[in-house]
């Protein structure tokens, strides 16, 4: 009897102890925003790295499916970030409108090797600012 008693209370115990380590194995909803943040931001520095390449630059279609893939990217940053309070999307925003800018900048009567540097310049530049969020 005693032995039953003492495999009862050993058995509680160890269902005490698999629900606390269960417990602790989950991330909180800050944790897995934050998570969710960190891989866009990633997404997003991997896809300008991807824009940087000179095979980008050999077609039109190329440099648009590119950029394309970044704007994406972008967008998913600014989406997760929203809900995090020490997220610095205001800072990746600005680096994109700047970016943005650039490129609306590059004068059409430039020829198409002066369109290219300016576009490099501006995404180097981006590239720059994102490294340091």
């Amino acid at each position: 009897m005693k032995k039953g008693i003492a495999a009862g209370l050993f058995l509680v115990l160890l269902l005490i102890g698999a629900v606390v380590v269960t417990a602790g194995c989950g991330q909180s909803e800050s944790e897995k925003a934050q998570a969710n943040y960190d891989k866009a931001k990633a997404d997003l520095k991997s896809s300008v790295q991807e824009l940087q390449k000179p095979e980008t630059y050999q077609s039109v279609d190329s440099l648009k499916a590119s950029f394309q893939d970044v704007q994406k990217a972008y967008d998913d940053t600014v989406e997760s970030g929203k809900d995090l309070t020490d997220a610095k999307v205001s800072e990746v925003q600005d680096a994109y409108e700047e970016l943005q800018d650039s490129i609306n900048d590059i004068d059409s009567d430039q020829t198409l090797e002066q369109k290219v540097d300016a576009l490099r310049a501006a995404i180097q530049k981006f590239s720059d600012q994102l490294k340091q969020i």
